[in-house]
């Protein structure tokens, strides 16, 4: 999938964001969870959720960047963001 068809089909608001955000999964097919990574790659958030819904994610993590990670039904990560706490 291109960057410009995955951003048509996946936003987050608000960002930067202070402790929770929405994810509207739109268009993306078949997908089963949402992960939030730090820099480090630890897991900050998990959240299931099912194609075209809208999730919320809370994080009382700290301040900085982190990307959310769509993954599918089998796992594979379909699209990507990153995100800024402040």
């Amino acid at each position: 999938m291109s960057e410009s068809n995955e951003r048509d089909m996946f936003r987050i608001h608000p960002v930067p964001f202070t402790d929770r955000f929405t994810i509207d999964l739109g268009g993306l097919a078949q997908v089963l969870a949402v992960e939030v990574r730090d820099a480090s790659g630890r897991i900050q958030a998990t959240e299931l959720t099912c194609a075209g819904a809208s999730t919320s994610v809370r994080m009382d993590a700290a301040p900085g960047m982190y990307v959310v990670l769509v993954r599918d039904d089998h796992g594979r990560v379909i699209a990507s963001r990153s995100v800024v706490k402040e």
